[in-house]
């Protein structure tokens, strides 16, 4: 009973807040301007060519690779393009400098996904593995071509990517293989001036020996029968 007759005389500065709080949440939310989130997934196509037939000189870790080109699309450099190419944040560059723009952009409004596997599980479909790439705008054209050219950037990076890493790796095997070809070269020049030095002394070369020394034997024995048969002439 005493706590029923003090929510009776309290109930005033009960109702009161709850009911002040509830209008201005209406409020906040009917005046907070609206936002949308542009998302385009981008697939992670695998090797055509099987491993096991052909091992890629590729990196294989997926994640490090997109996390790398994502640092490198989100500089201040690329960041500050697309804002001017979409002339955007047209009222926080007002009492903003540019940096902290760029950085409420790439840590609130740019959207990168880890690599997650899409597709049916057990179904006709096959999973693939991809990432999301999304960007958040107040307006929703604005907001898809936004996401649009990110990821453009992205894809062209990653084909960038793949051709440097796959001319560096060639390079880098082609080195190789010509110095171990020189060293191959001078071991082969070396071992043919042995061979010429030690003509008949050569492990090699034993059977033919024994073949021309039994040739020589039959020779000789043909010549001893010669002279003796001149001798007894």
């Amino acid at each position: 009973e005493d706590y029923f007759d003090i929510f009776r005389r309290h109930k005033a500065w009960i109702f009161g807040p709850t009911f002040a709080a509830l209008v201005t949440s209406v409020v906040v939310a009917f005046l907070w301007p609206d936002t949308y989130l542009s998302t385009g997934i981008i697939r992670v196509v695998p090797p055509r060519v099987p491993e096991s037939y052909v091992p890629s000189n590729l990196n294989s870790d997926l994640q490090g690779r997109i996390n790398s080109i994502t640092q490198t699309i989100l500089n201040r450099g690329t960041l500050t393009t697309i804002i001017n190419n979409f002339d955007l944040y047209k009222k926080e560059l007002r009492r903003l400098p540019m940096d902290d723009v760029i950085e409420n952009m790439r840590q609130r409004d740019i959207k990168v996904g880890t690599v997650k596997t899409f597709g049916e599980v057990g179904g006709n479909k096959p999973t693939v593995p991809a990432f999301q790439v999304g960007f958040v705008y107040n307006n929703r054209v604005i907001a898809q071509k936004v996401a649009s050219d990110l990821i453009n950037r992205f894809l062209d990076e990653s084909r960038k990517e793949t051709s440097d890493q796959t001319l560096y790796t060639t390079q880098f095997m082609n080195t190789g293989r010509e110095a171990a070809k020189k060293k191959l070269d001078a071991i082969e020049q070396k071992l043919s001036a042995f061979r010429a030095s030690h003509l008949g002394h050569l492990p090699e070369q034993n059977t033919s020996n024994y073949q021309q020394y039994n040739a020589m034997q039959s020779q000789m024995m043909n010549l001893n029968s010669a002279m003796s048969r001149i001798s007894q002439e």
